[in-house]
């Protein structure tokens, strides 16, 4: 996270406006998380803005938010700045996605991780709960398997939203898919955090490391394999004889 030199003024301000914003109404569903056979609701990024909209203004504070695209990688980041009227700000981390959603990577899926990114960046800046608290059933850190069960597989599945423990996930199967020590990337994650283990890390830090890891993993099996077909392409060119017959 990146602040100005001094953050008094906006602490203040801060402060008054957690007092003084409601909370976001929770009127979307996601079907992929339930809680005892419910499905857990949370509010939209439209029905947040318009909660915290007139209580910034009236404390001199201001948000806003920046994203990219990673086309390589298939990935969005969102980045959300709050500022006072002081001249001081806080802003945070690049909150990094995947963008491709049951093989499909395109502007729809795009979209729908940015919208995500959004909602979730700016309610944690905030400190406001704009979803059901699911008691940590559905965290999908390690050991953990995803519930398959409460995902529906339509022939054609809508876009959903990725949550941040979809993408912990879906990193994690990378990493082993490319032969990668998951055991000892938990470790030093644990390391680089100073957390004895892997569930005391924050889920948006792991991941960071995870994303970090598995770009890692993919570029050096990339030069291994570039490597190995320039050495075969040489041997090719100095060993090999060919027998033209009676050409």
């Amino acid at each position: 996270m990146k602040t100005s030199e001094e953050i008094n003024e906006l602490a203040v301000a801060m402060a008054k406006f957690q007092k003084e914003v409601e909370s976001p109404k929770k009127s979307s569903l996601n079907p992929a998380f339930k809680r005892e056979g419910k499905t857990l609701k949370y509010a939209d990024l439209d029905a947040i803005i318009k909660v915290i909209a007139p209580a910034l203004s009236e404390n001199g504070l201001t948000q806003m938010q920046f994203t990219s695209s990673d086309i390589e990688a298939k990935t969005v980041s969102v980045a959300t700045l709050i500022t006072h009227s002081s001249g001081q700000f806080i802003m945070s981390d690049p909150l990094v996605l995947p963008a491709e959603n049951y093989g499909k990577f395109n502007a729809q899926t795009i979209g729908s991780s940015i919208t995500y990114g959004r909602r979730y960046s700016l309610s944690a800046i905030l400190g406001i709960a704009s979803e059901d608290d699911d008691d940590a059933n559905t965290q999908s850190l390690p050991n953990n398997e995803p519930n398959n069960n409460s995902r529906p597989q339509p022939k054609e599945p809508a876009v959903k939203e990725p949550t941040v423990n979809d993408s912990i996930v879906g990193y994690i199967t990378q990493i082993k898919e490319m032969d990668g020590d998951i055991q000892s990337i938990y470790a030093d994650i644990c390391n680089v955090e100073g957390k004895e283990n892997i569930k005391q890390v924050d889920n948006l830090k792991i991941l960071g490391h995870l994303k970090t890891y598995a770009l890692t993993l993919k570029r050096s099996q990339n030069n291994e394999a570039q490597q190995e077909q320039e050495s075969l392409m040489k041997q090719g060119t100095t060993t090999a004889k060919v027998d033209w017959g009676n050409a």
